[in-house]
């Protein structure tokens, strides 16, 4: 991951990035977690942001169905209008991010939906025309953890995908410790497997970790599968995020 990030990253920006992430293990609170999300402007462009979790689909399918939101820096009074109309049930942003589960640029996605959704309307009477949504879902037990990031402008490149992609995960883990939800019993992995979760971490594809353990890219593919698994993880970046928390593999 560090060495991909370096393709995109300044020296100086990519130490930011991994001191952040180092910060991210020892949250233990919303004010620590807020800092560390406010934080990430050195790196972003925005002024705004939430983060919220709920489980899908119920969420979608019930609107009694509790949300948990930390507003770290939304205009007032932006999540009360959000919720009391249900604008979840047609934020094209959010159902963008929960169909590819991939950062999303707003302007983009607002300019091809010609902002004719409620969502895109309220956020424009904010001045939020821009910005990003992305986020985890734990697939045990079906808890997405979404991130909102908006202001009058964002840069719109692969950089900010990478850094999002990067930082996402570990502000995710922070959100659900602080939330003090969802303890996991102590995890496991083999020998092996960690070595392999090592090397993800160090940014390497599935092709030069088999060149480095001497096997198969079907095998550390395999591995690579299980370990996603054993830690409840969607992608290679939650991967490393949980098992840096849970002390599985070192920075």
């Amino acid at each position: 991951m560090v060495v991909e990030l370096e393709k995109y990253l300044s020296k100086r920006d990519l130490a930011a990035l991994l001191f952040l992430s180092h910060r991210s293990l020892r949250c233990h609170s919303e004010a620590e977690l807020k800092k560390l999300v406010l934080d990430l402007r050195g790196l972003l462009e925005f002024e705004n942001a939430v983060c919220a979790q709920a489980k899908i689909p119920d969420a979608f399918l019930d609107p009694k169905v509790p949300v948990d939101v930390l507003d770290v820096s939304y205009p007032t009074g932006y999540m009360d209008l959000y919720f009391e109309n249900c604008f979840h049930l047609t934020d094209a942003v959010l159902c963008t991010f929960l169909t590819h589960l991939s950062p999303v640029n707003w302007l983009s996605l607002d300019r091809q939906y010609n902002y004719n959704y409620p969502a895109a309307v309220l956020a424009l009477d904010y001045n939020m025309r821009d910005g990003w949504a992305y986020g985890m879902v734990n697939p045990r037990t079906s808890d997405c953890t979404a991130f909102f990031m908006g202001g009058p402008t964002a840069e719109t490149s692969i950089r900010s995908i990478k850094i999002l992609e990067y930082i996402i995960p570990f502000f995710s883990q922070a959100y659900t410790r602080v939330l003090k939800k969802d303890a996991l019993p102590k995890m496991e992995l083999s020998a092996i497997e960690r070595e392999v979760l090592h090397w993800i971490k160090e940014g390497k594809s599935s092709w030069e970790i088999s060149m480095i353990l001497k096997c198969s890219k079907r095998c550390v593919d395999f591995h690579t599968n299980n370990i996603k698994s054993k830690l409840n993880a969607v992608t290679r970046p939650q991967a490393v995020a949980i098992g840096l928390q849970s002390g599985l593999i070192d920075f």
